[in-house]
């Protein structure tokens, strides 16, 4: 479950499920804003 978009995969690993799903937040901004949080 790693972010592969050409850049360093590796620099997720370093991130907790937690602090990932605030560095994906903020990689869409926006784009899953219409959708309701789970």
């Amino acid at each position: 479950p790693l972010i592969e978009n050409g850049k360093n995969p590796m620099k997720y690993i370093r991130y907790t499920p937690e602090n990932l799903e605030q560095i994906l937040n903020e990689f869409f901004e926006g784009k899953t804003w219409n959708e309701p949080k789970r």
